[in-house]
């Protein structure tokens, strides 16, 4: 399953329904995963939801980014390196660092940039 419209920040509505269901694996913890983004939405925060691909034990899972309070409007992980808001990212691999926050039940995304693998 991968977003249908690449060129769009994220899924329509209808869309977004059938990716949540179908990246419900929990999302992995560590450093250094290599997943493939298939798909993003928006969610009830101030978050949009990322939809990723484990390329080793392919699991789907999702974990959500938050809007940056650098600049306002670009949606990263901690170290900023990549706007998941923005067109045409969706099908690109990432190496991502993914860590249990210490204040909330879901985890949470340090890091992220492309991999070349």
């Amino acid at each position: 399953m991968i977003q249908s419209d690449n060129s769009k920040r994220a899924a329509g509505a209808d869309e977004a329904r059938v990716l949540r269901s179908y990246y419900s694996d929990p999302a992995p913890i560590g450093d250094g995963i290599i997943a493939t983004l298939k798909g993003k939405s928006w969610g009830r925060a101030v978050n949009l939801i990322c939809y990723f691909t484990d390329e080793k034990t392919g699991a789907n899972f999702s974990i959500s980014v938050f809007r940056s309070r650098k600049d306002g409007e670009s949606y990263c992980a901690d170290d900023q390196n990549v706007d998941f808001s923005e067109p045409n990212i969706v099908g690109k691999s990432f190496k991502l660092d993914i860590q249990k926050s210490p204040r909330a039940k879901f985890p949470k995304l340090t890091a992220a940039k492309v991999s070349l693998k």
